[in-house]
C-alpha cells in the first residue's frame, strides 16, 4: 500500500474539502472504484449501496454540519456526485450488511504516572486500499491540529491532536448492526479527534452519538484521570472498558464489555481475533518500550501469531486480509508514526512520522 501525505493551513471545511478533493481526485475515484466493485462481490447491490450513503449523509448534514459540507467539497473537488464519497466514508455501515471482515490488533500502554504510547496494526482486503493518506489540518477556528491516517475520501480514522489524544480504531460486529442509520464510525473517529481532549471527554462524546455499525475506538491521552480505554459502539449502546496504570490495554476484534459480547454476531470462521488477544495481554514487557522500532522489534522477535498478516494463496481477494499498515501514536510530540505493511517489516528507513 502506498501511504501520502497531505497538510493543509486552512480552517474552512469547504475550502478544505474542495482542496483535497482536487488534489487527490485520482486516488479517491479509484477508492471508489475499489470498494462499488468489492460491494457488487460480497452480494451488496447498488441501490443498497446508495441508499446507506445517502441516509449517512442526511443525519450528518443535520448533526454535524461542517464535515457534511467539508465531504460534499472533497466530492466537488474530485468531480464526483456526494453521496459516492460519503460511501467511502460509510463502508463500514454498508458492510455490516455482508459477511464479517478480521482486521486489526491495537494496544495502549499506560506507564506509572506517566504517558501511554500505543501501536496498532490495520489489516484489510488486499484489493481495497492500495493507496491511503496521512492528513494534517487545523481544527475549526484553529482550535488544535489533527494529524489522521485514513482510506482515500474518508475524512478520519487513527489520529492524534494537539491536546495528546489519540484514537485507534478496530472493526467489530453485532447483531444489531444495519438495524438504524447512525453516525458513519469513521466520521465519528474524526468527530472526536475534533472536538476531545482527554478520553473521558472522548468517551462523552461518543455516548452522544449513534450509531448504524459497530467498532471500537481505543483510546489514550497526556492528560486526565483516565488516559486509556476502549469505547466498543453499537447501534443498541456503548460499552467502555478502561484501562490501568502500569498494565497494557489491548483489542482485537471482538467485544470485551459483557453485555455488548452477548449481542455479538458469531464471528467468522477462522477468526484469530481471541488469540490476537491472548497473545497481546501476554506482551506486557514488550509493549512497555516507549519507542516505537524498539516496542516493535521485541514483538517481532516473539512466536509466530497473526498480528502480521500475509496474503494467503489461493484465497480470493474480497475473501482474504493483510495487514497494510502498523501506526504508532506519540501523545507527547504529539505525532503518527507510519509503516506500510506489517510490524515484521519495519526498518528505521521505513518509519514515516508526521506531527501535528
Amino acid at each position: 500500500m502506498t501511504i501520502h501525505t497531505h497538510r493543509t493551513a486552512t480552517i474552512n471545511p469547504a475550502e478544505r474539502g474542495r482542496e483535497y478533493g482536487s488534489t487527490w481526485s485520482r486516488q479517491i475515484r479509484a477508492a471508489v472504484g475499489e470498494y462499488r466493485q468489492h460491494f457488487r462481490t460480497v452480494g451488496i447491490d447498488a441501490d443498497t449501496v446508495r441508499r446507506v450513503s445517502e441516509s449517512a449523509g442526511e443525519g450528518i448534514r443535520a448533526g454535524m454540519p461542517d464535515l457534511s459540507e467539508e465531504i460534499e467539497q472533497i466530492a466537488a473537488g474530485a468531480d464526483l456526485p456526494p453521496w459516492q464519497v460519503m460511501m467511502l466514508n460509510a463502508r463500514t455501515e454498508i458492510l455490516a450488511l455482508a459477511p464479517p471482515a478480521q482486521e486489526c490488533s491495537a494496544t495502549v500502554f499506560w506507564p506509572s504516572g506517566g504517558i501511554p504510547h500505543t501501536m496498532q496494526t490495520w489489516d484489510w482486503r488486499p484489493g481495497l486500499a492500495t493507496e491511503s493518506l496521512v492528513s494534517a489540518f487545523p481544527t475549526a477556528e484553529a482550535s488544535s491540529q489533527v494529524v489522521t491516517f485514513a482510506e482515500f475520501g474518508q475524512v478520519g480514522k487513527i489520529g492524534v491532536n494537539s491536546h495528546g489524544l489519540g484514537l485507534h480504531f478496530n472493526i467489530l460486529r453485532h447483531r444489531s448492526d444495519g438495524s438504524r442509520i447512525g453516525t458513519p464510525v469513521h466520521v465519528a473517529a474524526r468527530h472526536i479527534l475534533e472536538v476531545a481532549t482527554t478520553v473521558s471527554e472522548a468517551v462523552e462524546v461518543a455516548r452522544s452519538l449513534t450509531f448504524g455499525a459497530s467498532s471500537v475506538f481505543t483510546l489514550a491521552s497526556r492528560s486526565g484521570h483516565l488516559r486509556a480505554a476502549c469505547v466498543e459502539v453499537t447501534p443498541v449502546g456503548v460499552g467502555v472498558v478502561e484501562g490501568g496504570e502500569g498494565a497494557a490495554l489491548n483489542h482485537t476484534n471482538h467485544f470485551l464489555d459483557p453485555e455488548l459480547a452477548s449481542g455479538a454476531q458469531p464471528a467468522a470462521s477462522g477468526s484469530t481475533s481471541g488469540r490476537r488477544l491472548e497473545y497481546l495481554d501476554g506482551q506486557s514487557q514488550a509493549l512497555s518500550i516507549a519507542d516505537p522500532l524498539q516496542r516493535i522489534a521485541a514483538l517481532r522477535r516473539a512466536p509466530e501469531v497473526a498480528i502480521c498478516v500475509r496474503r494467503s494463496p489461493g484465497v480470493p481477494a474480497h475473501e482474504d486480509s493483510v495487514t497494510k499498515a502498523t501506526i504508532a501514536l506519540d501523545l507527547v510530540t504529539p505525532a503518527l508514526g507510519i509503516h506500510s505493511g506489517g510490524p515484521r517489516d519495519v526498518q528505521p528507513d521505513t518509519w514515516r512520522t508526521i506531527t501535528v
